[in-house]
């Protein structure tokens, strides 16, 4: 679902619901 390598390292951080929304936006 993390193609990005810089949300990838922000995922890692904090994997929020948030982040969630946001990838499955991109995807």
């Amino acid at each position: 679902m993390t193609k990005p390598a810089s949300t990838s390292k922000t995922a890692r951080k904090q994997y929020t619901p948030e982040f969630r929304d946001e990838a499955l936006k991109l995807a």
